[in-house]
């Protein structure tokens, strides 16, 4: 199918695209602008008006801003620093006036042997922001204030129905793919009968309602660095953490299902003035959303995991996946590498070099990824604020940020499920290892070199195997990149002779540790065998 059409929406359209992308949130924004880095061109709506101010992620970790950076960001996401740049620490207290009874560990820090980028403090409102921006730029459709309103899937593609929220109008996208952004509630994953089970049985820890406020908290903070609050009061469980450094916060305080989460304006003028322990603050509250009237959301901290990551032409990313207590940040940065994963495999099937069953992959590799992360973050919600029924015992978050593995069918030895950064030695199914070279006078990471193509990666005499997996790609018409570097040779597990295939995400696809015989057959066995699997 042809790119998106760009037009003035207001009237009736008929619009195709490769991708229609429902869902503007982190995930829907981060796999609309890896499709478009990837030369597709998609639509994406999301009902809202524009990404809600509340500071859902805050800070994204090292794997994720690697991706980000291939894309040209990391300066850009840099350039605008969450309050968690300057109040990196977290506190568990009865108020946030009273005294500490246990400041839990930040994990924040990537020893620069493991990769050549760190943590980027910033919110997920200002990230959406940038995500938007680059994507637009490269040519997406992004329309707000926009809802799917119905869709039909069937083996020629997907038919769906939106709706302007504003005016009415209502427009026919036809995609050769569909993509479900669309959170824990995720309607196009119901309309699948896709279940969303509870994770190992625990399903919902609590419920929670967010309120938006601007105060001065000076008196009670007593210009300590505290970007997350874990209180006792109004109820245990309760959060505070503020937005940025000039005095608007977030407090989520828990509810029973009851209630609904229905919370006057003087009740949460009350819950702000117990979990700061300031009984005469003076609160404004505040509408998450510009241009949208003020009004309370709620939300569940679970576990939960959906049965499966899509149907047919129809695909889950993000929360309408799977979600995860927010502890470690592990949640919404796993939600991007979904959308990373998914994005490279459709722009190779879509552009025909790749067979459909290239998509089978994506659940294939992401769903154990999702069920290693939410054991650890359960693990860390029990160890941070004594909530939940998670184990005792963490692995290090390096081995959970860098650490998880795909299966691969081009090695005999199994990769674990997870691998320490600083043991990977370039087994098929591992990320590739971060390993400095030098290139025109100054160093760079193997990382840098691998820019959202297939890479061949040789020893220092393993120029056949470069010119052998070019001629290969050329015939295939596959973008891919080969580099011959004796560099590379310990840190890969090869001899001088040897060579390693990186795919476009950064894993290892394949290895062989010395010369081949018949090079050509080998590397053009390897490549088909990826895209046709």
């Amino acid at each position: 199918m042809g790119p998106a059409i760009h037009c003035r929406w207001g009237r009736r359209m008929d619009i195709e695209t490769p991708v229609l992308v429902v869902g503007g949130g982190m995930a829907g924004m981060s796999i609309a602008a890896f499709l478009c880095h990837q030369g597709i061109r998609p639509v994406l709506v999301e009902r809202h008006q524009g990404p809600s101010r509340l500071p859902r992620a805050r800070t994204i970790n090292a794997r994720t801003m690697k991706l980000y950076r291939t894309m040209g960001l990391e300066g850009v996401i840099r350039a605008r620093p969450s309050v968690y740049a300057e109040w990196p620490g977290m506190a568990r207290t009865d108020t946030v006036s009273g005294e500490e009874k246990f400041r839990p560990r930040a994990g924040e820090y990537t020893p620069p042997d493991v990769s050549p980028v760190t943590w980027g403090p910033i919110n997920q409102d200002e990230l959406e922001r940038v995500l938007c921006d680059y994507a637009r730029e490269n040519g997406a459709d992004i329309r707000f204030g926009t809802e799917l309103v119905s869709y039909d899937a069937g083996d020629a593609g997907v038919t769906a129905r939106l709706r302007e929220r504003a005016t009415g109008v209502e427009h026919v996208v036809r995609a050769a793919y569909l993509v479900a952004a669309d959170g824990p509630r995720s309607r196009i994953r119901e309309r699948l009968g896709i279940g969303f089970r509870d994770f190992r049985g625990i399903g919902t820890v609590c419920h929670y309602a967010n309120v938006f406020f601007r105060a001065d908290l000076t008196e009670a903070t007593r210009g300590r660095p505290i970007g997350l609050w874990f209180l006792e009061r109004p109820k245990p469980g309760t959060v505070l953490m503020p937005r940025d450094t000039k005095g608007t916060w977030v407090l989520m305080l828990p509810f029973s299902p009851e209630s609904g989460g229905d919370l006057s304006d003087a009740d949460c003028v009350d819950g702000v003035r117990a979990a700061t322990g300031l009984d005469d603050a003076e609160i404004e509250l505040l509408s998450d959303v510009p241009g949208e009237p003020r009004r309370i959301r709620t939300w569940e901290l679970a576990a939960r995991i959906a049965d499966g990551y899509g149907r047919g032409r129809v695909f889950l990313v993000g929360d309408a996946a799977h979600v995860m207590p927010p502890t470690g940040a592990f949640g919404a940065n796993l939600s991007v590498q979904d959308g990373h994963n998914l994005a490279w495999k459709l722009a190779l099937v879509l552009n025909g070099r790749a067979g459909p069953d290239l998509l089978a992959t994506y659940e294939a590799e992401r769903r154990p990824v999702a069920e290693f992360t939410l054991d650890q973050a359960l693990r860390h919600l029990r160890e941070s604020t004594g909530m939940g029924e998670g184990g005792d015992g963490t692995v290090d978050e390096l081995e959970v940020i860098f650490g998880y593995t795909y299966p691969s069918a081009a090695s005999s030895q199994v990769a674990p499920a997870a691998l320490h950064p600083r043991a990977a030695s370039g087994l098929p199914g591992t990320r590739a290892p971060h390993i400095e070279l030098t290139r025109a006078g100054r160093t760079i990471s193997t990382l840098d070199l691998c820019t959202g193509r297939f890479v061949l990666m040789a020893g220092g005499d393993g120029q056949g195997w470069c010119d052998a997996f070019r001629r290969s790609a050329q015939r295939l018409s596959l973008p891919l990149d080969a580099h011959s570097d004796g560099d590379v040779e310990k840190g890969y597990g090869i001899e001088a002779a040897g060579a390693v295939l990186i795919r476009p995400d950064g894993f290892v696809a394949w290895r062989s540790p010395q010369r081949a015989d018949d090079a050509d057959a080998v590397a053009h066995g390897v490549l088909t065998g990826l895209l046709h699997p």
